[in-house]
């Protein structure tokens, strides 16, 4: 991982075990007796070694490839461990894709396998529950579709929004963010939140996500219930949580993996140029230290503020 920039040192080295890989994985996909749980697994890792490289056409051609091997036979990614984990390793980078292309997921979170019920407590059932209302909300957020009914969408938020908060309210104490007081002055409003179980924090990322989504919907609105004042608020509310997550001393590494598309968002939303550049800065040293590709990410929103910037001159 630290030869993530070094890209002349590792890119020859990667591309020819890529190359491998993938013509294994071929000859094993029509190979008799081939071993599914096997098959999915090395499709996922693939695509992770694309987040790290750089998510482009292979990556989606490998969750459309992924896709297709878990809608053969969705019953069976809940007959073992391997498939079940294969699943949301899928699921998670389905959802990022989706977020960075600003449509659906490829599989619909109608069609997931089995999700935790809101009943489940542990930390790790939590964040894949709220991953699945992550995805969902996505889908309302991105329909793109000419034909979408727009009071069936404005119920199904509704609906997402009661959902969100039941989540929120399930949260047992242990997997609950605890803030920390000391003297350490975080600065731009920022509290220092330490989880003890890195999936936990996951979760809350995914949240605040899901509401900062849920409220770009209704500013997409013509006739948004909520005010423009308190949309603004709001949105900045859980910017700021977000990056109170991530900016906090000791963050695990764990939580940084699943914070990029958390941490775009929140910088959308967040009104201090200063905490703007700290989210800009942080990202810029996950794609350093963790290797997973964020500059698209930071151009996009440096771009942004100039032209928010230009228009307010």
């Amino acid at each position: 991982m630290s030869l993530t920039r070094e890209k002349d040192v590792w890119e020859p080295i990667s591309v020819q075990h890529y190359g491998q890989s993938l013509r294994l994985l071929t000859d094993e996909l029509w190979a008799e007796g081939a071993n599914r749980d096997i098959i999915l697994t090395a499709t996922i890792l693939l695509c992770s070694h694309d987040v790290l490289a750089f998510p482009d056409a292979d990556y989606q051609r490998l969750l459309y490839g992924g896709r297709t091997l878990i809608e053969a036979d969705f019953d069976a990614i809940d007959t073992s461990d391997l498939s079940r984990a294969s699943f949301w390793i899928y699921a998670r980078q389905d959802v990022s894709l989706a977020l960075e292309n600003e449509r659906p997921t490829l599989i619909p979170p109608k069609e997931w396998p089995p999700v935790p019920s809101p009943e489940e407590t542990q930390e790790d059932a939590l964040a894949r529950r709220m991953l699945w209302l992550l995805a969902r909300v996505i889908e309302v957020r991105f329909d793109g579709r000419s034909d979408a009914d727009g009071k069936e969408q404005d119920e199904l938020i509704f609906d997402l929004t009661s959902e969100l908060f039941d989540w929120s309210m399930s949260i047992p104490g242990h997997a609950n963010g605890v803030e920390v007081e000391d003297d350490l002055d975080l600065a731009d409003d920022l509290e220092q939140t330490w989880f003890c179980v890195p999936s936990s924090a996951a979760g809350y990322l995914y949240s605040h996500l899901a509401d900062i989504l849920r409220l770009e919907f209704w500013r997409s609105r013509p006739t948004s219930p909520i005010s423009d004042d308190l949309l603004d608020a709001a949105l900045s509310g859980h910017a700021l949580k977000i990056a109170s997550i991530c900016l906090s001393p000791g963050v695990s590494d764990g939580v940084l993996t699943v914070a990029v598309d958390p941490l775009f968002y929140a910088a959308k939303h967040c009104e201090s140029l200063s905490l703007k550049a700290r989210i800009w800065a942080l990202l810029e040293d996950i794609e350093r230290r963790l290797g997973i590709h964020t500059r698209n990410k930071v151009s996009r929103l440096q771009s942004q503020w100039v032209s928010t910037a230009e228009a307010a001159a």
